[in-house]
């Protein structure tokens, strides 16, 4: 940097809520007016903006222009420096000693436009720039005390904390919903419970051109699934990143209008839960997760060969290998038949409806939110094991006996709906049976999650192999594929 001056102008701001600058272009205004009064000529002016200074300043974030400026200094660029205030300088005590550097080392004179000039190179003026920085560090410890209490106090409403980027499917006031966006996110989570993965939606939106709130094209899996499943989606105020409960310990609702119920949160994760203990891997695969070795017992995946027409499901040991267009249309048509049975004849008369809902509801959920509030405290080293697994043990039971008293309720408080004729269930079973098999990709893989425990495919018989476009001309084929796969339904272990 060419030196231009004698003086440099140091600007900073906590907080810049606008984000215009105009408090750092302010201060900037009065370190010039004081260079004028001093007969101080300023060479650069080095600004960092929407930038703390005190130990309580998140380390992410570092004043750039603040350590350039000492470099400069040290290096004799400038023999002044000029700010508005002691505090715009510095909040802590470990930085004061970089500045008395400068002054006892290198020479460099401090001035300020309402702290005062101070001489850091004698005893006294060292003790009045420690005393400044010391009530400067306790005045912000005293701001940071009072903005803690007033967000607690504004959780414990449910009042929302209004970011810079307003959050998908709310308007900026936090508020008020986004119809389009919250649409989107009703429909996604009803996918989520259904089986669709975090990944299969963001795959959806973005064919279908859904922006983020920020305008990007491109969804990320861990904000997608916050935006989802997040407590703020079920109207539930948080804190600390943490559902925000009050003195009885229930949960504090949001004023804004929630998306999905706190119901349909449950059902979602659970589902996603389940996704993640199966290791489900995402692609173009109708069963992926679901094939099963039928030798060696391991998992088999889709492969894809020299071309898209030569798929194959195959075990990763070489055990089993299968046409994959073959194999999938076996099962989704398995599937289907399995279904329509289901609906037609198994239907003696159609399914109770719950007329009261069971008042322990919100019990069973405290219990599964206090679980995984144990386990994260001990994952992440905040709890030992100690105290964890034995609370764990406990809700752990107490839920399995909330959910039995559950059943029973529901059983006992059901209220059997007219069945339909076996005519009718034939025509509205038949109707969806068209419309499943027009379904997009994704829904007919979330039908085969959601039907099937596992498919458990068997070693062939060597040396046969058989081509796709085979399987509805020659019914060998399909004899052959019977042979090899057996389907497990989930209701089969009902």
């Amino acid at each position: 940097m060419t030196n231009q001056g004698n003086a440099a102008v140091y600007c900073r701001i906590s907080r810049d809520t606008e984000g215009d600058a105009a408090g750092v272009q302010r201060q900037e205004a009065a370190c010039r007016e004081l260079a004028g009064r001093l007969g101080l000529t300023v060479g650069h002016v080095y600004t960092d903006n929407d930038v703390g200074a005190s130990d309580r300043t998140h380390k992410s974030k570092v004043r750039e222009q603040y350590n350039e400026l000492l470099l400069d200094a040290r290096a004799g660029i400038y023999t002044h420096i000029l700010a508005y205030s002691n505090s715009r300088l510095t909040r802590r005590m470990s930085e004061l000693s970089d500045l008395v550097e400068l002054v006892k080392d290198h020479g460099v004179s401090i001035h300020t436009v309402v702290s005062g000039d101070y001489d850091l190179a004698s005893a006294d003026g060292l003790l009045i720039a420690q005393i400044l920085t010391s009530v400067d560090a306790a005045e912000s410890n005293r701001i940071s005390e009072r903005q803690k209490a007033a967000f607690r106090a504004n959780a414990l409403k449910g009042i929302p904390k209004l970011q810079r980027q307003r959050a998908f499917g709310w308007q900026a006031d936090g508020l008020t919903l986004e119809p389009r966006e919250a649409s989107l996110i009703r429909d996604a989570v009803r996918q989520l419970i259904e089986g669709e993965s975090v990944t299969g939606i963001a795959r959806q939106w973005e064919s279908a051109g859904v922006l983020t709130a920020a305008g990007k094209k491109r969804w990320e899996w861990s904000p997608l699934q916050k935006v989802l499943v997040g407590w703020r989606t079920a109207g539930v105020r948080t804190y600390r990143r943490e559902p925000m409960r009050d003195a009885d310990g229930k949960l504090v609702m949001g004023t804004w209008e929630p998306i999905i119920s706190l119901e349909e949160r449950d059902a979602a994760l659970a589902m996603l839960g389940n996704r993640s203990l199966k290791k489900i891997r995402q692609g173009t695969w109708l069963l992926s997760g679901l094939v099963t070795c039928g030798e060696c017992g391991a998992s088999v995946y889709g492969q894809v060969r020299d071309k898209q027409s030569n798929t194959t499901y195959a075990c990763k040991r070489g055990d089993v290998a299968i046409n994959a267009i073959l194999l999938e249309e076996f099962v989704e048509s398995g599937v289907n038949m399995h279904v329509f049975n289901r609906n037609v004849l198994g239907q003696k008369q159609s399914p109770a409806r719950i007329v009261e809902a069971w008042p322990n509801e919100e019990r069973l959920t405290t219990v599964a939110e206090k679980i995984s509030e144990l386990m994260n405290a001990f994952n992440a080293d905040r709890l030992p094991g100690s105290i964890v697994f034995p609370q764990v043990e406990k809700l752990t039971q107490e839920q399995k006996d909330l959910r039995a008293e559950r059943d029973r309720y529901n059983a006992e408080h059901a209220e059997q709906i007219a069945p339909a004729t076996l005519e009718d269930r034939v025509h509205a079973e038949a109707d969806a049976l068209l419309e499943r098999s027009r379904s997009p990709f994704n829904e007919r893989a979330a039908l085969m999650r959601r039907e099937v425990r596992t498919v458990i495919v068997k070693k062939g018989v060597q040396g046969r192999a058989y081509r796709g476009d085979l399987f509805k001309e020659d019914r060998s084929v399909f004899n052959a594929i019977e042979e090899r796969v057996e389907i497990i339904y989930r209701d089969d272990e009902a």
